[in-house]
């Protein structure tokens, strides 16, 4: 399970006043939102990212958890780029990072944890 804390920050426009918010992903759905953005309850991450910047607002990851787990951003990030490039015949990722062993050990928790919530569902 990914658990993602998101503030939205958007800034003050001729038609509307600058405020800022939270919402909460579980595992890429939307399941807890600020009142200003209550109407999110349910999105997908992509929905809300898109969102966001149509109406010219920031997305920012305030903290992440992997089955409970506080997760760096730096290590989920070059996980989550790595695990956007596959090759077609192996579908394997084909690039190479240098980690610590500290970084190593999350990677494994991390990779596991991504690799699930980023593969079709078999029902």
């Amino acid at each position: 399970m990914i658990e993602i804390l998101a503030e939205i920050i958007a800034p003050v426009t001729p038609t509307q006043k600058s405020f800022t918010c939270g919402v909460v992903l579980r595992d890429e759905k939307v399941i807890e939102a600020a009142p200003r953005v209550k109407w999110m309850k349910g999105w997908t991450r992509d929905a809300v990212r898109d969102y966001c910047k149509m109406k010219g607002w920031r997305v920012i990851i305030v903290t992440r958890t992997i089955n409970g787990r506080f997760m760096s951003e730096r290590v989920i990030k070059q996980i989550e780029e790595k695990l956007a490039y596959r090759t077609p015949q192996l579908d394997k990722p084909m690039a190479h990072i240098v980690l610590s062993r500290e970084d190593a050990e999350e990677l494994v928790t991390v990779w596991r944890a991504l690799s699930q919530s980023h593969s079709p569902s078999t029902s």
